[in-house]
């Protein structure tokens, strides 16, 4: 006879323990009787002499003569065959592979109801015991903390030596997160940008409001800002804040940063001296298009950064939230900027937003311009759907002096998409009309899409047809865009750009040409191979309009605490370049990835340390000298946030505003299994720049074990009886927990604590089974224990 133990599940619910199903044959499987009534909650019996199955089943008699196949009799113990189900009309499944076992009673089981009642209950302690066992550590923003810190020093030389120093950095001052940029150059004083943002707790929406430069939204119909000193009160800029039609920003210097759009390459920059990269027209008309740079760093690694469009998920149903933004485009917090203005140029919005349903977002506001030329309010209403299948419709109108709007409808079905978009926008008092209508095929190799335009302003008009062709395999990207001008002086253009992968390193290719009445040509090739801890890279560009051709080579590696980069270009025009520039970080142990966007800049730094609480309360009592713990690591959960470790403090990096992370506490290291940590998880929640300080005690834990015996009325020994229910209770607190043996008898209970518990075995169960028990009580006292184990003496149970 063999035994096969089964995970079972009754109208769907889960027994705690398994069953035991025995078997001669392995194609008919028994279950003991007493099983069979505990399992059911019936009350029959067997009587071998006559083969009779009586009692009572679900209120209803029993009597009935069993064929020998139903029933087996081993040991002098009865067990009846699963297949009896069948006379019960009782469905059930047997897999005995996976070794499970499903029944269903269609909730005629008449303990159904209360077991479902039982088992909310219980999940509920559950819930309640997870929460008790994670520790919940809140954002706070402090006085002051040191602060992330990149340093960029370069050395030039053209015809005369020259320098550039970039540095940026990001930490709390004055109880705000403070992003920092400064920059300086032989040519040029000293340059920035500074933003100060915190939280804004408001109407339970994720707000933030930020003081500084930062940049206006592209919700505006009479765009004339772009960026200065302002103030931003709205939804967590995450989720909600519009996406400028430029993509800027800077990494590590000689980087090469190259623009995806849908999966192809479709534009590539090689970083000068101060990291800085730009990328003009992002193109969101089609609402299924996504863009992501990947950026490749001089050690040869890869990083890869979506960039999202505008997105209103962060709000429920129901849910509405305002926004406010002043923006002076003369002014910036340390000087001038790239792109700060000449002349007066002044912005603000005020609007709400409101989410109607899953699907419909209503917005209105007004808008105001302030010039040199003019000082007007717009009035503004916008209304946007969204489907299941990325379908969009949307409409903005507002006034000023004259109707100005927005509309947009995208349909998608499958792997097609057609788009409708329609403008009227004023800027600088000019209005531009724009008109598009296209159409998209998007497989997993291939995109083919095209656009039929026509905007106007100022009296000219322009008309045109676009078309793009995409294919994308086996670690190569083409890219084929054709323009051909209706109407107009825009030139016809033809764009080619494309990107090979293998062992041997990275080819990228780009070919433009715009058909004026003397053809203007551009043509880069770039190679790079990463090898032996270097990273070489050549590329060569030559442009008619300038009837140049510059050749560039570049050598950098990463050390431990910085980064070198060394190039030399020269141009067929005689200029010869060469440079020399390193990166450091303080407050990092990683130069190399401290200017990427899930840098040291965006991450936090956690504070560390660990205790064995000897009184169990939780916290640090110096006058019990409780003794420290050294080696206690957090582990993440997520891939999204990398954690680096040190000795008594770890980076978060990665992290963001309203986004807590979940870390699991590791104590391996301790190899000790009975130092068990009061919260097995931690989540937090930081920003970057900010410092968490996460104190993490440990238990010291006991375990006990024991065994249960089965007597006749002789008192012979009979099979160990499993699933025996035991209370533990505790002394002190009262708490009582529920403990069974295993199939074989034996029990184990774990995560015991420092105290006296009464041990005994559950009254109920003794009087449905008509038993007696010796001892049927066992007092457990960790505190007198010399061993982390506990023994406890034999329980044993006879027949009343």
């Amino acid at each position: 006879m063999d035994y096969l133990f089964v995970d079972t599940r009754i109208d769907g619910r889960s027994i705690n323990s398994e069953v035991e199903l025995v078997t001669k044959n392995y194609e008919d499987y028994f279950l003991h009787l007493d099983r069979f009534n505990s399992l059911l909650a019936t009350n029959v019996k067997f009587d071998l002499a006559t083969a009779t199955l009586t009692g009572i089943f679900w209120n209803e008699h029993v009597d009935a003569n069993l064929k020998p196949a139903r029933f087996l009799i081993e040991d002098g113990e009865t067990y009846l065959a699963l297949n009896l189900l069948d006379n019960f009309e009782i469905e059930y499944f047997l897999n005995t592979s996976k070794q499970s076992l499903s029944i269903n009673t269609s909730d005629r089981h008449p303990n159904t109801a209360e077991l479902i009642i039982a088992e909310r209950k219980k999940l509920i302690e559950v819930l309640k015991r997870r929460d008790a066992s994670q520790l919940t550590k809140h954002d706070k923003y402090q006085l002051y903390t040191a602060p992330n810190l990149d340093v960029n020093l370069s050395l030039k030389h053209q015809n005369k030596a020259g320098y550039q120093a970039y540095t940026q950095l990001t930490q709390d001052i004055l109880y705000h997160q403070a992003d920092i940029k400064l920059a300086k150059s032989d040519t040029q004083s000293v340059t920035g940008e500074a933003t100060f943002s915190r939280k804004l707790a408001l109407n339970n929406i994720p707000m933030t409001y930020q003081i500084g430069d930062i940049r206006a939204t592209t919700s505006s119909l009479t765009q004339s800002v772009s960026r200065g000193l302002g103030l931003f009160i709205g939804q967590d800029e995450r989720r909600s804040r519009k996406l400028q039609d430029d993509i800027s920003g800077y990494t590590i210097p000689g980087s090469e940063v190259a623009l995806f759009k849908d999966g192809y390459l479709v534009d590539f920059k090689q970083t000068e001296s101060d990291g800085y990269y730009q990328f003009i027209d992002i193109d969101f008309r089609n609402a299924d298009t996504q863009y992501y740079l990947q950026f490749t760093n001089p050690d040869g690694s890869i990083e890869k950064r979506e960039i999202k469009k505008s997105s209103w998920q962060g709000l429920r149903q129901g849910q509405w939230t305002p926004e406010f933004v002043f923006i002076d485009a003369n002014n910036n917090m340390l000087g001038r900027g790239r792109l700060s203005q000449q002349r007066k140029q002044q912005f603000a919005m005020l609007n709400g937003t409101y989410v109607y349903n899953p699907s419909t977002l209503i917005r209105g506001g007004v808008q105001w311009i302030n010039t040199d030329v003019s000082n007007r309010s717009i009035p503004y209403s916008d209304v946007e759907w969204r489907g299941e299948s990325s379908s969009v419709i949307s409409t903005k109108l507002g006034y000023d002096g004259q109707f100005l709007y927005d509309n947009q409808v995208d349909f998608s079905i499958a792997e097609h998409s057609v788009y409708v978009l329609s403008q009227k926008r004023a800027s600088n008092g000019i209005t531009s009309r724009n008109k598009t209508i296209g159409h998209s095929y998007d497989s997993d190799s291939i995109k083919i899409s095209s656009q039929l335009y026509q905007s106007s302003a100022l009296g000219v008009t322009e008309e045109g047809f676009e078309s793009r062709l995409g294919f994308n395999v086996n670690n190569q990207t083409h890219y084929l865009t054709l323009k051909k001008q209706i109407k107009g002086v825009t030139a016809d253009r033809i764009a080619y750009v494309s990107s090979l992968s293998s062992k041997w390193g990275v080819l990228h290719f780009s070919y433009s040409k715009e058909y004026f009445s003397t053809p203007v040509e551009d043509v880069t090739i770039r190679y790079s191979h990463y090898f032996n801890g270097y990273n070489f890279s050549s590329s060569i560009r030559h442009e008619t309009s300038r009837d140049d051709t510059t050749t560039k080579l570049r050598v950098s590696k990463s050390f431990r605490q910085l980064s070198l980069s060394a190039s030399l270009s020269h141009s067929s025009k005689g200029n010869t370049i060469a440079a020399l520039s390193m990166a450091f970080s303080f407050n990092s142990s990683n130069p190399l990835s401290t200017f990427s966007s899930s840098s040291y800049r965006r991450g936090s730094t956690i504070k560390k340390s660990a205790f064995i609480d000897h009184n169990y309360n939780g916290l640090w009592d110096k006058e019990l000298n409780e003794p420290s713990l050294q080696g206690v690591a957090l582990s993440g959960v997520s891939q999204s946030v990398k954690t680096i470790e040190e000795e008594d403090y770890a980076k978060l990096v990665g992290v963001d505003i309203y986004d807590p992370k979940v870390f699991q506490v590791s104590s391996e290291s301790l190899d000790n299994p009975f130092l068990i940590p009061t919260y097995t998880s931690v989540k937090l929640e930081s920003h970057p720049g900010g410092e968490v300080n996460v104190i993490l005690p440990f238990q010291q834990l006991f375990e006990a074990e024991g065994e249960v015996f089965k007597q006749d009325e002789k008192g012979n020994v009979q099979r160990n009886p499993g699933f025996i229910p035991f209370e533990l209770i505790n002394h002190s607190t009262g708490e009582v927990r529920e403990i069974y043996t295993e199939q074989d008898g034996f029990f184990i209970i774990d995560r015991l604590k420092k105290g006296q518990y009464a041990l005994r075995i559950e009254a109920d169960f003794l009087a449905q089974n008509k038993l007696r028990c010796e001892p049927c009580e066992q007092t457990l006292n960790t505190d007198l224990s010399e061993d982390f184990i506990v023994f406890t003496e034999p329980f044993v149970l006879t027949p009343e």
